[in-house]
């Protein structure tokens, strides 16, 4: 399916979604529910919050039934971090023949004062994303009295160089990923959640100027992981979460991979940035997530789906993980 989406589309549905909330805004969290951009073509949300002008962090997921095509009529210039999580996405701009292609086992930096012209989703897929937008000037005004030489490019960029375009791929470096574990799994609310994300915010754009200045070396040029071990890893994980209901223990699924115990951890953590049981508790947990969000299931069919034997356990991990109960997520979702 194609579709066409302009900066004002975006703009009523965050203030539709403002006039229907519970008092957030842009500046707080916002959830911005699929449906008012997409109409009825696919589910999913978009939580974005505004740290300050030029500055903001969104956390995506959208699952289209099927392949789907946005063409965008905006013009934004911007230094942009884009990581994903889950499925396939790709972004054509403009001037640009090739697309980024954007897949689980790579991440991008991207600045340019060109605007995006073509957004692409993988359909009958969950497409998740963590993006940071930083203004190339606000961008400049961070590190003003830093020692850290920002590339002639971004400099380019703010001076609004309308034929320049840059962006690389890699895999994600052990911070990176930390740092984006961390972002997913905030502990805080209020206004110490905005601050502890701000922050981590802050640190995917170091992480990321430090990768394309030289300082950080990239992730493809550490030793101890060839492509075969990435493989292992990564065949790991989709046993891990293949079966939530019955998950194999850490010795067992090391097993069957063909690696070590502490290779498989070490790996998980240069690849997704935490421990194989850190891990598999946070996907069951978003895992559990979605399905409130879907309403399709009952909340004791949710926590044996998860992997709970009782659904007051599950109740106990989730309201720890997100600060509610799972009944009073939905209510306060019910948008």
């Amino acid at each position: 399916m194609e579709l066409r989406l302009t900066d004002k589309d975006i703009v009523e549905a965050i203030k539709a979604t403002i006039a229907e909330g519970d008092g957030n805004s842009l500046q707080k969290g916002l959830n911005v529910p699929m449906s008012r951009f997409l109409s009825d073509y696919c589910r999913g949300s978009t939580w974005m919050i505004e740290f300050r002008p030029g500055f903001q962090l969104n956390i995506s997921e959208v699952a289209p039934s099927e392949d789907l095509v946005i063409t965008l009529d905006m013009v934004h210039p911007q230094f942009g971090i884009v990581m994903c999580l889950s499925g396939k996405m790709r972004g054509t701009f403009q001037k640009q023949p090739e697309p980024i292609i954007l897949e689980e086992t790579n991440k991008t930096l991207c600045f340019t004062s060109q605007s995006m012209q073509l957004m692409e989703y993988k359909g009958g897929a969950v497409n998740r994303s963590v993006t940071v937008k930083v203004d190339p000037k606000l961008l400049i005004e961070f590190f003003k009295d830093d020692p850290i030489n920002l590339p002639a490019e971004i400099k380019a960029t703010a001076k609004k160089n309308d034929n320049f375009f840059h962006s690389s791929l890699w895999p994600a470096s052990t911070a990176l990923s930390m740092t984006i574990h961390q972002i997913l799994n905030c502990p805080y609310q209020g206004e110490l959640k905005r601050a502890y994300l701000e922050c981590k915010a802050i640190e995917l754009v170091i992480h990321q100027l430090a990768m394309v200045s030289g300082a950080e070396e990239r992730p493809n040029k550490k030793p101890g992981f060839h492509a075969a071990d990435e493989k292992r890893i990564r065949e790991a994980r989709r046993l891990l979460i293949g079966n939530l209901e019955s998950p194999p223990t850490l010795k067992s699924l090391a097993r069957m991979v063909g690696l070590n115990k502490d290779k498989l951890n070490d790996g998980f953590r240069r690849f997704y940035g935490t421990s194989v049981f850190d891990y598999f508790n946070s996907y069951r947990m978003e895992h559990a997530r979605r399905l409130l969000d879907e309403r399709r299931m009952d909340i004791t069919e949710i926590a044996f789906s998860a992997g709970f034997s009782q659904p007051c356990s599950f109740t106990r991990a989730f309201k720890r993980r997100f600060g509610v109960a799972p009944r009073n997520y939905q209510t306060l979702h019910s948008a």
